[in-house]
């Protein structure tokens, strides 16, 4: 791995963990899909493209699997970090978005966040950030823009940042750095 990719994913935590703690309250849920989504926020103003969920032939899976643990957002988390084992690292904070404590959970290529609701805690976004994991449909990062776009359609929201698939409730990002995907987030969607 390179010293940019490493840059970038470091970054990428450190928004990650700052948005997760109490810096400012979010009030547009349309743009607060998710405590990592700083990014998806700026890309949303640019947006272009149809509000359609997707008009390819295969619609995308809105759940990320790993070591046979199905992780989907707005589960109830604790039981599914208890299937995934010791997280590399784990963060909590007080939730600004909602009352009580999110948790985030760093495991090899990919994070969990949580959101409190009431004495439960739910899944709120996962985030691949390497090519080491995979979604259901087989895209990872690195991918091209294109590829994604063969395997899911045409995204439902895009910018030369993103591409957005949505289903009630589920945001599927993939981030771009030029063509190549750096980043795919599943993000439970406010509002």
């Amino acid at each position: 791995m390179n010293l940019k990719k490493i840059a970038a994913s470091a970054a990428c935590v450190l928004m990650l963990t700052a948005l997760s703690a109490c810096g400012e309250a979010i009030s547009n849920a349309e743009t607060s899909k998710s405590a990592g989504t700083q990014q998806s926020q700026q890309a949303a103003e640019t947006t272009t493209g149809a509000d359609s969920v997707n008009t390819g032939t295969a619609a995308p899976t809105f759940s990320f699997s790993f070591n046979g643990t199905e992780i989907k957002i707005n589960d109830e988390s604790d039981p599914i970090v208890a299937a995934l084992g010791t997280p590399a690292s784990q963060f909590d904070a007080q939730s600004c978005a909602f009352s009580g404590t999110s948790y985030t959970y760093e495991y090899p290529g990919f994070t969990v966040e949580t959101y409190p609701d009431g004495s439960t805690n739910r899944v709120y976004a996962v985030t691949l950030k390497d090519a080491t994991v995979a979604t259901a449909e087989g895209l990872k990062v690195g991918d091209t823009a294109d590829a994604v776009k063969a395997k899911l359609g045409e995204p439902g929201k895009e910018s030369g940042a993103f591409l957005q698939y949505s289903t009630e409730g589920i945001d599927l990002q993939f981030f771009l750095e030029g063509d190549a995907v750096s980043s795919i987030v599943y993000t439970y969607h406010l509002g």
